[in-house]
């Protein structure tokens, strides 16, 4: 193999990569069983941290069910893509932007007062991108978060669990946003 095809190579299998993720995160949002009736849609963004102190900007669009009712809780599909901003230090491979589709549930509290604004979510997905926050393909994605009307606020945490080999410290992030 000359040099120009080993050039071509790493950025063929980066783009084929790349648009796996991209047509995966598509297929779960278009075949969800959430894209009838009733689903939201939010744009959030705000800070994330890694373990290291390292700040950048994180940004998502999630697209979220109606809630159904179960054992008094109301469950809804929630289904996203997110990006997390390379930091511009190589410190911790963090000089790389990451995109993360994912799918999931939310679960809020029934009845009245300031406790059925809180929700809990959870679930799993692909990245495209690697640091050593983010550092295999698949990760969790866990959220605690409030939600007022047209309003979310939320911490969430990306990370594989250390369910595989190498650094993965996990994003955390406080997030803020609109859903419509």
């Amino acid at each position: 193999m000359n040099a120009s095809n080993e050039s071509r190579s790493p950025r063929m299998r980066h783009r084929r990569r790349l648009s796996l993720v991209a047509r995966g995160a598509l297929a779960v949002l278009l075949a969800s069983p959430i894209a009838a009736q009733g689903a939201d849609y939010a744009l959030n963004w705000g800070p994330s941290e890694t373990g290291h102190q390292h700040w950048t900007t994180a940004l998502f669009a999630e697209r979220i069910g109606a809630p159904l009712r179960w054992q008094g809780l109301g469950v809804a599909g929630d289904f996203g893509l997110g990006f997390v901003r390379a930091r511009g230090t190589p410190v911790d491979r963090l000089n790389h932007d990451v995109w993360i589709g994912f799918g999931g549930v939310r679960a809020s509290l029934p009845g009245a007062g300031v406790w059925r604004h809180v929700f809990l979510g959870f679930g799993v997905g692909l990245t495209h991108g690697k640091t050593n926050a983010l550092s295999s393909t698949g990760e969790f994605v866990d959220t605690l978060g409030w939600q007022d009307g047209h309003w979310d606020a939320m911490i969430r945490h990306i990370s594989n669990g250390h369910l595989s080999t190498g650094p993965n410290v996990g994003e955390t992030m406080l997030l803020v946003g609109v859903r419509f």
